[in-house]
């Protein structure tokens, strides 16, 4: 069995993102060591009150036994001035003092009521709040899970832009400005130029592409010498496989056959074909964007049609960021979107833990 201190050097040793168990342990660590931090701030601060009140209860009852001392002997002093007025203070004087001590007497009677009563509150403080809240840090339950409330919102708004759009995009098809169709369009004839580009690069590859091509024709050729006799059929079997592997590597390396590598013909000169091509996919591809320009000024025209694709575009960039994601049926992903229900976090659980201490 592993020791404290090993079990602390693996911990301590291991990165964050390694094992989520440990990364979730840690966090349960930390929480309940905040937790802790808490109460034991929280007993000093309470320990501290106590002692205070405590402290102020005996001063107030040391005021309250003088006062009465010093009562009872105004009183007798009353008497002995009512008998001769001795040391030339008169009855009305003694009488003063008399209703000053009595007066004090009262104030810290209240004082002391007002300290017993805090005493009183301390002592009868409910804990179980504090036993409830330190449980649901320690032990949180487990996680349930509920329907997107945003992502359903997303839902219906997607919904909503396509069909509004759609009623636009149908109007303007008519005049062969719809933003799908032209979009659509352009993409295509992009890609076009793209394959006829390559399809005009001069093939690129290595002394090993050579080797491994010279190979694979060897081979090619040893299966035709193979394919007579008794074992035919068994032989043209090798040789459609032997030639279907110089084929890949003669598409890899950018020649159709083996003879074009032979006699060079992708590096004498310019496919007449494949120049034709680009010329043609060059202007399409021009045509296409002209249309597009069109349909964009249509958009920027039209107030609500360019606030609908504005908004559209909106709410796709939130629903991928809320997916993570971008799916094909983006409404079905973001209606079947699952989230945590809404749980107490243990933050807010150590604030709440914090307030009922001040309490």
């Amino acid at each position: 069995r592993a020791s404290r201190e090993a079990i602390e050097q693996f911990i301590a040793d291991t990165p964050t993102g390694v094992h989520p168990d440990l990364d979730k342990a840690r966090r349960g660590r930390a929480d309940a060591a905040a937790a802790l931090e808490v109460l034991r701030e929280a007993l000093a601060k309470s320990q501290a009150t106590y002692d205070g009140v405590v402290a102020e209860k005996r001063r107030i009852e040391a005021q309250l036994d003088k006062a009465q001392r010093d009562l009872t002997a105004s009183a007798d002093a009353e008497n002995d001035s009512a008998d001769g007025e001795p040391q030339g203070v008169s009855v009305e004087q003694v009488r003063e003092r008399r209703r000053e001590l009595e007066d004090e007497l009262v104030e810290l009677q209240a004082q002391r009521d007002t300290v017993n009563k805090g005493l009183t509150e301390l002592a009868s403080i409910d804990i179980r709040p504090l036993a409830v809240l330190l449980d649901a840090i320690n032990e949180p339950g487990p996680v349930e899970y509920v329907p997107s409330e945003r992502a359903h919102e997303l839902a219906d708004e997607f919904v909503d832009l396509t069909h509004r759009i759609g009623d636009l995009e149908k109007n303007l098809s008519e005049e062969g400005l719809d933003s799908g169709s032209a979009m659509r369009r352009l993409e295509e004839a992009k890609r076009e130029v793209a394959a006829a580009q390559k399809a005009m690069e001069r093939p690129v590859y290595t002394d090993d592409d050579i080797a491994e091509l010279e190979a694979a024709h060897e081979e090619v050729l040893d299966a035709e010498r193979k394919v007579s006799g008794l074992r035919k059929k068994a032989g043209e079997k090798a040789l459609e496989e032997a030639r279907a592997a110089e084929q890949v590597i003669l598409d890899r390396i950018g020649f159709p056959t083996y003879a074009s590598y032979v006699m060079g013909s992708s590096l004498m000169g310019i496919d007449a074909a494949a120049e034709a091509r680009l010329e043609k996919a060059q202007h399409t591809l021009q045509a296409a964007q002209q249309h597009w320009n069109r349909v964009a000024q249509v958009i920027e025209t039209n107030p609500e049609y360019r606030e609908l694709l504005n908004r559209l575009e909106e709410v796709l960039l939130e629903a991928t960021d809320l997916l993570g994601a971008d799916p094909e049926d983006l409404e079905g992903a973001l209606r079947a979107r699952e989230v945590p229900k809404r749980e107490v976090t243990e933050e807010e659980l150590n604030e709440a833990l914090a307030y009922q201490l001040e309490l």
